[in-house]
């Protein structure tokens, strides 16, 4: 981010949170909430607007390995091009200096995404 402005200071899951805005591609299109106690990352926001083809090019290139997968899944309702879309990443546990497993680091992309994490 560039641009940043310290907002009013903000409680996100508990935690007394720094809220910050900044630029990235459009003024003021990110947010952070970073914890005071321990400067950890707890909330980030992402805010676009959206064309009704930028819209369907997110949804494709999302669908594409579900669809390489041979699966499908319901589309939810469209109609949201010049609307702003909010993205929020919420860190409530967060570890650190905790050993990580090798399974986090595997990846194959023979087999279909998590269906968890998949919008």
């Amino acid at each position: 981010m560039r641009d940043i402005s310290l907002l009013e200071d903000e409680k996100v899951n508990g935690f007394s949170c720094f809220h910050l805005v900044g630029t990235t591609l459009k003024p003021n299109d990110r947010e952070a909430w970073i914890s005071k106690d321990d400067l950890i990352i707890r909330r980030l926001r992402a805010k676009t607007d959206m064309t009704a083809q930028e819209e369907e090019a997110v949804y494709m290139r999302a669908m594409a390995p579900i669809k390489k997968a041979g699966k499908s899944i319901e589309r939810p309702d469209k109609g949201f091009s010049g609307k702003q879309y909010y993205y929020d990443y919420n860190y409530d546990q967060v570890a650190v200096n905790q050993p990580l497993s090798d399974d986090l680091f595997s990846y194959d992309p023979s087999k279909p995404p998590d269906p968890r994490y998949v919008r």
